[in-house]
């Protein structure tokens, strides 16, 4: 039996059902060739396709250009969520070690006034300027650094300029912003002004252990990236070299 896929525009026609016409089409070869079928003993299937979907989930024979697979797009996606979790983590762990550095500044704004929302409100917009400058920075590193690596994969990679897009980046800026500045924000606004002041400031137990359970598991992550790399390269040199040409 062989498959044969009709690529369509989902659009084209709206009140098309797309159920129904694949049921009329799907035998459709049997009206002009069916004798030829039965000598060879294969019979065409007809499907439909839309073309949104061609690329990531289409595999055929005389596919106009080679297509991907949405498996691909899903790992480097959650390899990269793993790497925003380790940035986010460095920063929680930086900023909490430098508390001492700031202790005595949350207790002199403590003492002229200072709510303990708005010691977070500016941890939290000290955490989201910082994610904004690592946005832009990296937006300009991938401008300049795509025509080399096109050039390099014999690949045409853009970046998608479309209002969705850039209105994902924004909502992953606030996500990770929040995500990183949390844990510092209620950690650093948590000092007493009395123990700051006084030079007597000790850090908790609880806040080192979390703490340390946040270096075990961002080390956790990176040995599993590293591993998966390693693992990956081995199996690509492996078929590399039992499948010469």
């Amino acid at each position: 039996m062989v498959e044969l896929q009709l690529q369509y525009v989902p659009a084209a026609r709206p009140n098309t059902d797309v159920a129904e016409l694949e049921k009329k089409i799907k035998f459709i070869s049997r009206n002009y060739i069916a004798d030829q079928e039965d000598k060879s003993g294969y019979k065409q299937e007809f499907s439909l396709t839309p073309f949104t979907r061609v690329h990531l989930y289409s595999n055929l024979r005389g596919e106009l250009e080679p297509n991907s697979k949405a498996a691909y797009v899903y790992t480097f996606l959650i390899v990269g969520i793993f790497i925003l979790i380790i940035a986010c983590i460095n920063f929680m762990n930086m900023a909490t070690a430098r508390s001492a550095m700031r202790a005595k500044e949350i207790g002199l704004r403590k003492v002229a006034g200072a709510l303990r929302p708005q010691l977070i409100g500016q941890f939290l917009g000290e955490a989201f300027f910082m994610t904004l400058v690592a946005v832009l920075l990296s937006i300009i590193l991938l401008f300049l650094a795509l025509p080399v690596i096109n050039d390099f994969s014999g690949k045409d990679l853009r970046v998608i300029n479309t209002y969705y897009f850039w209105l994902m980046l924004g909502g992953v800026t606030l996500f990770v912003a929040l995500l990183a500045g949390s844990y510092p924000s209620l950690f650093l606004s948590a000092f007493r002004p009395a123990d700051t002041l006084k030079g007597s400031f000790r850090n908790s137990a609880k806040g080192n252990g979390l703490r340390k359970a946040l270096v075990v598991f961002q080390f956790g992550i990176s040995i599993f990236l590293i591993a998966g790399t390693l693992i990956i390269m081995n199996h690509l040199d492996y078929f590399r070299l039992s499948n010469p040409r």
